[in-house]
């Protein structure tokens, strides 16, 4: 599952420039070189990659939502255990 949010999350990236994802931060793309960056700031859900992993997997809003609550967690735990997650 992990794969298939990640894949949704570069698809979404290569068309847009910025993506929450709830609890984590923010992925933007740099006009200019392309470039994904994270920041860490901006965290609160606004229900974008809910509605991509609801499009998606074709499952109903509060099926998505719990699915990004695991994605989420899961870079949690990567990250406290390797300090990275790549996505």
């Amino acid at each position: 599952m992990i794969v298939k949010i990640s894949a949704i999350i570069e698809a979404y990236l290569q068309r847009e420039n910025r993506l929450i994802i709830p609890s984590v931060g923010t992925l933007l793309k740099r006009k200019e070189s392309g470039e994904i960056v994270f920041v860490e700031m901006l965290k609160k859900n606004d229900g974008k990659l809910v509605g991509l992993v609801a499009e998606q997997f074709g499952v109903a809003a509060d099926e998505a939502e719990a699915i990004v609550e695991g994605y989420s967690e899961e870079i949690g735990r990567q990250i406290a255990t390797s300090r990275k997650f790549i996505i």
